[in-house]
C-alpha cells in the first residue's frame, strides 16, 4: 500500500523544487550591463596592448602646478612619462555619455584620488588638502585598497569635464618613471545594482551548497565512521567562507586594509584535500605524507607572518613563503596519482575511479577556460606563469579537478557501502529469523521428547502396577530405572544454551564429527536476549560443523570449553580444518572474518560490550569470546 503512494508523493516533490527553483533563478543573472569601459587600459589587457591600437577615449593627461599646465604624452601602452617622483597627474574628458542614474567607478589601490566635475569636487581621499585643481600633492596610501571607489554623478553631468588627480608613488619600482592612469567605468546605477544583488544571490546560492555539502559530508563521517570524510567536510566550509570573502561588498563590512591568516583559506583547504587522499591511500603514504607535512608547514609559517604583519605596508619588503609552495603541490598529487596507478591493478574502488573521473575533468576545466578567457588570453597567462616560475596557474586548476572528483568518488563509494551495508544487514535478519526457526523446532522437539518420555514412565509404573510375576516386574523396574536417569548430553545449568547444544552436537556427530566438551558451566541467566543468545551460538556451532566435516580429516573434531571466569562468560570453539598455504594464513584476527554467521557474532558481542578473537592456524580455526557478567549471575 506504500508503495503507489510514495511514488507519486516523489514526483511531486521533485516537480514543486523544480518549479521554485527555477522561479529563484531569475534572480541570478544580473540585469543587462549598461556600462561603459572609460579605462585608457583596461586592467586585463594592460600587458597585451598593440600601440598602433590605443585609444585614449578622449583623455587628456597632464600635470598642473597652480595654473601651470603640461600635457604628457603617453607611450602608446596607456603609459605616460615625463612626472617626477612623488608629483600628482591628472586626467580629464568631456563626458559625452548619457546614462540613468550615473554611477563612476574608479581602481583604488596604493593610490589616492581626488575627482572633479568641471571645477565642483565631487570626492577627495584627502579633504585637509586645497580643493582646486593644481593645487593637489596627494600621498599615496600605506596599504592595499582592494574595493573600487564608487561616485554618484548628477544627472545634468552630460558635456561637463570630468578630472581625476591620482597619487604617484615617491620610489619606482622599474628603471622607467611614468603615469598609468587608474581604471574608470561608469555605470548606469541600476545596472549596477543589479549586478550587486546578482552576485549576493550566487554567492548565497554557492554558499549554502558549500555548507550542505559540509553538513553532509559530517554525517557521512558519522555513518560511515570513516575520519576522511571529516577532511572533505572540513575543506568544504573553507570554500564556503572563502567565497563569503571574495565578493565585491565584503570590504563594505569588514576591514580590508589589515591581511589576516584568512587569505590562506585555499592553502588550508588544500591540505584537508590532501589528508584525505593520503588517508584513502592505505599504504606507500610515506612520501606524500612527507610533501603534505612540508607545505602544511610552509603555510603556517605564512599564517604566523601575516599575525606579525597584518597590514599592507607599501614600503615593507613583502615576502612570500608560499612562492614555492605551489611546487609542493603539485608534485604532492603527481606522486598520489601515480601511487594510486598501483592501485588501480589491486583494485582498490577509490583509486579505480578517482583517476579516470580526474582525467576527464582536467580537459573539461580546460574547455571552460578557453571557452570564458579565449585561447590567446589563456596560453598569455600560461606563459607569464611559467616564465615567473609559479606554477599555481596550473596546480590551482588541477586543485579544482581533484577536489570535485573527490567528492564524486567518495559519494559513490558512500552510497555503495550502504547498499551494501543495508543488503548485508537484510541478509544478517533472513539468517538469523533462519536460526530462531532451527532453534524453535528444536526446543519443539525437546518439549515433545520429554513429554513421550514422561509418558513412557508413566505407563511403565501402570505396567509395572498390573504386573506381580517376578521375572516381568524385575524387567519393568529396571526400565523404569534406565528411564529416571536418562539426562541431556550436556548441562551447562542453561535450558536455552542446553537444547542447542545437545541439538547441534547430536548434528556433528551424525556427521562424523567427534564432538568433545572440556568444560560446560554457564549461569541461569545469562545479560543477553534469547534471541541474541540463540543467534550467537548458533552460529558458532554451524560455521564449526561446516568447516569440519569439509575439512578432509579422517576424523574431524569439535571443541568445546564453556565456563565463567573473572565475572565474563566465556567460550572457546575449535575445531578442525582445510589447510591452507602459510602465505594465506593470518596470525591473528581482532575482526571477524568468517563469513556473515561470524558477522552476526561480531555484532552481539559488541553490543554486550564484550570481547571476541578469532584465530585461524593450519588445520585449525578457534573462536574465542568472553562477555561481561553482572556479580549475581556469576556461578563457579
Amino acid at each position: 500500500m506504500k508503495r503507489p503512494f510514495f511514488l507519486p508523493f516523489l514526483v511531486i516533490a521533485v516537480a514543486v523544487c523544480f518549479f521554485f527553483g527555477t522561479v529563484l533563478l531569475i534572480y541570478v543573472p544580473p540585469m543587462e550591463d549598461v556600462s561603459i569601459d572609460l579605462s585608457l587600459v583596461p586592467l586585463e589587457d594592460a600587458f597585451f596592448t598593440d600601440p598602433e591600437d590605443f585609444d585614449n577615449k578622449g583623455w587628456t593627461v597632464y600635470i598642473q602646478e597652480e595654473d601651470t599646465r603640461q600635457e604628457l604624452i603617453g607611450d602608446g601602452f596607456g603609459g605616460y612619462p615625463g612626472l617626477e617622483l612623488g608629483q600628482t597627474f591628472y586626467f580629464s574628458r568631456v563626458m559625452e555619455e548619457d546614462l540613468d542614474s550615473p554611477t563612476l567607478q574608479i581602481g583604488a589601490g596604493e593610490n589616492t584620488y581626488s575627482v572633479w566635475l568641471d571645477d565642483v569636487l565631487l570626492y577627495t581621499d584627502c579633504p585637509e588638502l586645497d580643493r582646486r585643481i593644481g593645487y593637489q600633492t596627494l600621498p599615496m596610501n600605506g596599504w592595499y585598497r582592494s574595493e573600487a571607489i564608487l561616485i554618484s554623478l548628477p544627472p545634468d553631468y552630460p558635456g561637463k569635464t570630468l578630472t581625476i588627480a591620482q597619487s604617484f608613488p615617491e620610489y619606482a619600482e622599474t628603471q622607467t618613471i611614468r603615469a598609468i592612469p587608474t581604471p574608470v567605468r561608469l555605470y548606469c546605477g541600476y545596472a549596477y545594482e543589479s549586478t550587486l544583488i546578482s552576485e549576493s544571490f550566487q554567492c548565497a546560492f554557492y554558499s549554502l551548497f558549500l555548507f550542505i555539502l559540509g553538513v553532509l559530508l559530517s554525517a557521512g563521517a558519522i555513518i560511515m565512521r570513516d575520519t576522511s570524510f571529516v577532511c572533505l567536510a572540513l575543506a568544504s566550509f573553507l570554500h564556503m567562507v572563502r567565497a563569503l570573502i571574495g565578493t565585491s561588498f565584503y570590504p563594505h563590512y569588514f576591514d580590508t586594509t589589515r591581511n589576516t591568516p584568512l587569505a590562506n583559506l585555499l592553502q588550508f583547504s588544500t591540505i584537508l584535500l590532501l589528508l584525505f587522499l593520503i588517508m584513502r591511500m592505505q599504504t606507500h603514504r610515506i612520501i606524500p605524507a612527507i610533501l603534505t607535512g612540508t607545505y602544511t608547514a610552509a603555510v603556517l609559517i605564512d599564517s604566523i607572518r601575516l599575525l606579525i604583519y597584518p597590514v599592507f605596508d607599501a614600503e615593507h619588503p613583502y615576502w612570500n613563503i608560499l612562492s614555492f609552495s605551489h611546487w609542493i603541490v603539485l608534485i604532492d598529487i603527481i606522486v598520489i596519482l601515480f601511487i594510486g596507478g598501483i592501485f588501480l591493478r589491486r583494485q582498490n574502488l577509490f583509486f579505480m575511479m578517482l583517476i579516470p573521473l580526474i582525467c576527464t575533468l582536467v580537459p573539461l576545466h580546460l574547455v571552460s577556460d578557453l571557452t570564458i578567457l579565449g585561447t590567446d588570453t589563456l596560453v598569455m597567462q600560461l606563459n607569464a606563469f611559467l616564465m615567473s616560475g609559479h606554477v599555481d596557474f596550473l596546480s590551482n586548476r588541477l586543485l579544482v579537478s581533484v577536489y570535485l572528483a573527490s567528492l564524486i568518488t567518495a559519494t559513490y563509494e558512500a552510497v555503495c557501502t550502504l547498499i551494501r551495508r543495508r543488503a548485508e544487514a537484510a541478509a544478517m535478519e533472513e539468517h538469523r529469523d533462519m536460526l530462531l526457526g532451527s532453534y524453535e523446532n528444536m526446543r519443539h522437539q525437546n518439549e515433545e521428547v520429554m513429554r513421550l518420555r514422561h509418558d513412557m514412565n508413566a505407563h511403565y509404573e501402570t505396567l509395572r502396577g498390573m504386573v506381580s510375576d517376578g521375572p516381568a516386574a524385575a524387567y519393568l523396574d529396571d526400565l523404569i530405572g534406565k528411564n529416571k536417569k536418562v539426562r541431556s548430553v550436556v548441562q551447562t545449568g542453561n535450558k536455552m544454551l542446553d537444547i542447542i547444544l545437545n541439538s547441534k552436537l547430536g548434528t556433528a556427530e551424525d556427521l562424523g564429527i567427534r564432538c568433545e566438551i572440556v568444560r560446560a558451566n554457564a549461569p541461569e541467566h545469562l545479560p543477553m536476549s534469547d534471541t541474541d543468545l540463540c543467534s550467537l551460538v548458533m552460529n558458532i556451532l554451524n560455521n564449526a560443523i561446516t568447516a569440519a566435516s569439509s575439512s578432509g580429516f579422517a576424523e574431524p573434531y569439535i571443541r568445546l570449553d564453556i565456563h565463567v571466569k573473572n565475572g565474563f562468560f566465556a567460550l572457546t570453539c575449535e575445531n578442525s580444518a582445510a589447510a591452507q598455504s602459510p602465505s594465506k594464513l593470518p596470525e591473528k584476527e581482532t575482526v571477524p572474518k568468517h563469513g556473515l554467521g561470524m558477522k552476526i557474532v561480531g555484532n552481539i558481542v559488541t553490543g554486550q560490550k564484550g570481547l571476541i578473537e578469532t584465530a585461524a592456524e593450519e588445520n585449525l580455526y578457534t573462536v574465542r569470546i568472553a562477555i561481561p557478567l553482572s556479580t549475581s549471575d556469576i556461578t563457579l
